[in-house]
């Protein structure tokens, strides 16, 4: 270990590594002499992250309190996020967490409502997110704060079934203008005004999947072949096209 130069160290061998390996090396280290020395090496250093894993709230105080970041993160409910979205200091930590993230998956509202408002209580500093999937019935309002909050967003996957409107895709579509893939499945009450929104403001779309959103029309398709020239990958199983009068 001291062999090695900390940028080395740091940006050519911990990255690769998965908190699984972290913790193990860690705990290896426990009553060793270099036990200090390799906390220094590992703090600030971001890892790749594994998204298989689900990290819950214990996982992430253990992380926080190594300074170790993550690129990509799956945060898992557990009963505790309860209260950690109820702890105003708590929540700022939360933020320091995930400000190296490039890609989120959250499976629960309470998990979202902990990310959006670390997230906002720090609104001068730019997130990295590129790329968020919700794992959950997610409504109106919440993806509202992610659009204004996450402008960065390429990539957006609701994989449940959803309560959400036009209103919450228009304004993903009006402040995530670089989108390139968007997934919006089973959303039965979105209509043509929201895809009209997403390929005339996000001209860069290359893959839309709409899923059984049973109220679409041809003037969706028509609007998507006009503006989104990039476009490769389209789903719409299950839409009942059909032309307006």
């Amino acid at each position: 270990m001291n062999l090695l130069p900390d940028d080395v160290f740091k940006h050519h061998i911990m990255q690769y590594l998965s908190i699984h390996d972290v913790v193990l090396f860690d705990n290896a280290c426990l009553n060793h002499t270099d036990r200090k020395e390799f906390l220094n090496k590992v703090k600030d250093v971001i890892l790749i992250g594994d998204m298989k894993i689900g990290l819950r709230l214990n996982i992430i105080h253990w992380l926080q309190k190594r300074s170790i970041y993550l690129q990509s993160i799956n945060l898992v409910y557990d009963n505790d996020w309860n209260y950690y979205t109820m702890n105003s200091i708590e929540i700022g930590t939360l933020y320091n967490m995930l400000k190296y993230c490039e890609i989120i998956t959250i499976s629960h509202n309470c998990v979202l409502d902990a990310v959006v408002q670390g997230i906002a209580s720090q609104r001068s500093c730019q997130t990295r997110l590129m790329s968020l999937t919700i794992d959950y019935e997610i409504e109106d309002v919440a993806l509202i704060s992610i659009s204004e909050l996450c402008i960065g967003l390429n990539t957006l996957q609701l994989n449940r079934k959803n309560k959400v409107t036009d209103t919450s895709i228009i304004s993903i579509a009006t402040h995530c203008t670089g989108l390139q893939s968007l997934k919006v499945s089973f959303c039965s009450k979105l209509t043509d005004t929201s895809i009209i929104s997403i390929s005339t403001h996000c001209s860069g779309l290359q893959s839309l999947d709409v899923h059984s959103c049973e109220k679409l029309t041809d003037a969706s398709i028509i609007s998507l072949s006009t503006h989104c020239t990039r476009l490769q990958s389209l789903d719409g199983s299950y839409v009942k096209l059909y032309m307006r009068n």
